[in-house]
């Protein structure tokens, strides 16, 4: 990873426990073997790897999980919490239209929010720290979710330890969903429809069947237009 890069050295710990990570002044382009499917397949494929599970993986110690399960605790955080996202890495630049493409619209998360949130349950938005992006995506008025519990600046392992005690997600095709699939939760992603032009294309960056392996599929992927399906109580129990 680029050692001078500050993303870089944040985001490293993620990888504490599964590989050791070399620092570097230039990093390489990571091969792709050249066939349709997922990324992580064809990159798989590119070092003799075919047909492999590839869903990311965290390994979280206890005391991290026993930190997140406290650390939600005082925030009021139960069993029928619901992280959501409203933003991605390229949402705070106005000029990156491919993470604009694939933004969810701000106002069909915000009506998921209040009804994830109604009754007894609660919704909560991670945030990463004002400075961790060129463009922090909160300086866009409609980022932050009202009524959610807001929480910005948390390390990656914190984050990832109560993304695990969380267990739900819902949001847009971002880091944030990898992660809650990466501790074991489910995760429900509005996407856009393909679009070759943005490189935005389901085959390439949607999670099949041979990425799961023999373990159940934990996430549903929903278009933009059809997110009035995701307004089901029992949403989660059927992942």
């Amino acid at each position: 990873m680029l050692g001078h890069d500050a993303r870089s050295r944040a985001t490293a710990p993620i990888l504490e426990g599964l590989c050791p990570v070399e620092w570097v002044d230039k990093t390489e382009e990571t091969p792709k073997f050249p066939f349709r499917g997922h990324v992580t397949q064809r990159i798989l494929a590119a070092y003799g790897f075919r047909d492999k599970p590839s869903i990311p993986r965290v390994l979280l110690k206890v005391e991290e999980i026993n930190w997140a399960v406290e650390y939600l605790r005082g925030l009021g955080c139960g069993f029928n919490t619901v992280a959501f996202t409203n933003h991605n890495s390229g949402s705070g630049d106005p000029t990156n239209y491919r993470a604009h493409y694939v933004r969810p619209p701000s106002e069909v998360i915000k009506t998921l929010a209040r009804f994830w949130g109604g009754g007894k349950g609660k919704v909560i938005q991670f945030g990463p720290a004002p400075t961790f992006h060129d463009n922090d995506p909160y300086n866009d008025k409609d980022t932050e979710i009202p009524g959610a519990i807001q929480v910005r600046g948390l390390s990656v392992r914190q984050l990832a330890a109560c993304y695990h005690v969380i267990g739900k997600f819902i949001g847009g095709d971002s880091g944030d969903y990898h992660l809650m699939l990466a501790v074991g939760g489910k995760a429900v992603c509005l996407t856009p429809c393909n679009n070759e032009q943005t490189g935005y294309c389901h085959w390439d960056l949607h999670y099949d069947s041979i990425c799961w392996g023999e373990e159940k599929p934990r996430v549903q992927y929903t278009l933009h237009s059809e997110w009035l399906k995701l307004m089901d109580t029992k949403l989660f129990d059927k992942l």
